[in-house]
């Protein structure tokens, strides 16, 4: 092989290492938590207005999450956090994330960060985002459960007046097959709640300072591009060769 058909699989291979080690590393980023339940799509529209909460319906009995319910709290889903402090969750932690079906594993690990202050984030609230304070994760304001008084809601929407901010404290923890769960505990109130991440990027990398990582799409079309240029240069080169023989 010549110089440069040598040079051509280098940057051929480089390119796809790039794209492979991108590919990867921005998967590890947005992979996000796992919800229990599937409750977040079945969110329905908000009939109350800004800053008003709604305590939503009950479950009818038939539902799974009713039946065998391994808490003492009453389920309902369907609610608006319009008024932050309003209901104080009276529950332990133990009972929310039971009731939300979460692995006992899970509910172990968060039950002890929360008794020993083992926080893994701080969070802000607002009824169009949740977000890390960081600004490297956001979270749906589609709440997947939430604790409040006696009750746990499924599909709690977060329905503060605009430009309202309430923080919290965020606790990560992994089951047995390694998923990730998130559990939210607002610092006003104490509703003991479950989380479904986005699956989606902060712009700006994060937003805590790092480069943006390029999509795989992009470094494979520049790699495209890089081979067919090298490999265009090579054939012109042969064929002049070529010329040059048989003249």
């Amino acid at each position: 092989m010549t110089w440069f058909a040598r040079l051509t699989w280098m940057v051929v291979g480089v390119a796809v290492a790039l794209v492979g080690m991108s590919a990867l590393k921005m998967y590890r980023n947005v992979r996000p938590t796992k919800a229990p339940v599937a409750v977040v799509a079945e969110a329905e529209p908000l009939l109350v207005p800004s800053g008003v909460s709604h305590d939503g319906v009950d479950l009818p009995p038939s539902d799974p999450r009713v039946i065998g319910n391994p808490s003492s709290l009453s389920l309902r889903r369907g609610c608006a956090w319009g008024v932050p402090g309003r209901s104080p969750y009276k529950g332990t932690v133990s009972q929310a994330l039971s009731g939300a079906r979460l692995p006992p594993e899970v509910v172990r690990k968060v039950e002890a960060m929360v008794a020993r202050g083992v926080v893994s984030e701080q969070l802000e609230i607002s009824r169009d985002a949740i977000r890390t304070v960081s600004g490297k994760r956001q979270f749906d304001t589609n709440i997947v459960a939430m604790g409040f008084g006696s009750t746990l809601c499924f599909g709690t929407r977060v329905n503060f007046e605009p430009g309202h901010v309430e923080r919290a404290d965020l606790y990560d923890a992994t089951d047995a097959d390694g998923a990730r769960f998130a559990v939210m505990v607002p610092y006003v109130c104490g509703n003991v709640s479950v989380l479904a991440e986005r699956a989606e990027r902060p712009e700006g990398g994060g937003g805590g300072g790092g480069t943006s990582i390029p999509e795989p799409t992009t470094l494979l079309l520049v790699a495209s591009g890089l081979a067919a240029m090298a490999v265009r240069a090579w054939i012109s080169r042969a064929t002049r060769r070529g010329m040059e023989v048989g003249s």
